[in-house]
């Protein structure tokens, strides 16, 4: 005697059969069905929530998870628009929130500005495990955009951490006259 449980006759066995009635399993509805919600899905979760403007508003609310997750926005996709960083940056000098502070720090890193460094270094030398895992990824980020000094790192714990922020080039001449044409004088001998 039949079980009542059968499937589509011939077809796809991508339906469950069904107790008393035959599925007819429509392949084309399923893939399509997909199609959308895996779209509706990636709007939902990959763009920004707010707007850059917006984001950049909210680094400045008294609310610490408000700013942390503005933080967090500015930091989707290529990373904080330029017009966000100096926002980004005094709001970081500012933060005393610790995850806010690591949110706004790795953002900072992702922007690639010079002047995150230091403050990226410091996070890598703290004492707080936290806080070194926040700054080991905004390293990273900070890496990324900045191909030239990436194999430079943060110096060695207990070195000063301004030592690794880039200088303008010095300039050193190896000899001849000074500019101008005219011979360096000779130190008086004794």
């Amino acid at each position: 005697m039949a079980t009542g449980l059968t499937g589509p006759p011939g077809g796809s066995d991508c339906c469950r059969p069904v107790v008393g009635r035959v599925v007819r399993c429509d392949d084309q509805g399923v893939k399509i069905t997909l199609a959308l919600v895996c779209a509706a899905l990636a709007v939902a979760g990959c763009g920004r929530r707010h707007a850059p403007a917006e984001s950049v508003a909210q680094l400045r609310s008294p609310d610490m998870e408000t700013r942390r997750s503005a933080a967090d926005d500015l930091r989707r996709g290529d990373g904080p628009p330029a017009h966000a960083v100096p926002a980004i940056m005094t709001a970081l000098q500012q933060e005393k929130y610790p995850p806010a502070y690591g949110a706004m720090l790795i953002t900072a890193g992702k922007s690639g500005v010079p002047d995150a460094l230091p403050y990226i270094c410091g996070a890598v030398q703290s004492d707080q495990r936290d806080m070194r895992r926040w700054g080991d990824r905004a390293l990273d980020l900070w890496r990324e955009k900045n191909r030239t000094f990436a194999a430079k790192g943060c110096p060695p714990r207990g070195m000063p951490v301004a030592m690794i922020v880039p200088a303008a080039p010095v300039q050193v001449r190896v000899s001849g006259p000074p500019p101008g044409g005219q011979p360096a004088p000779a130190p008086p001998s004794q």
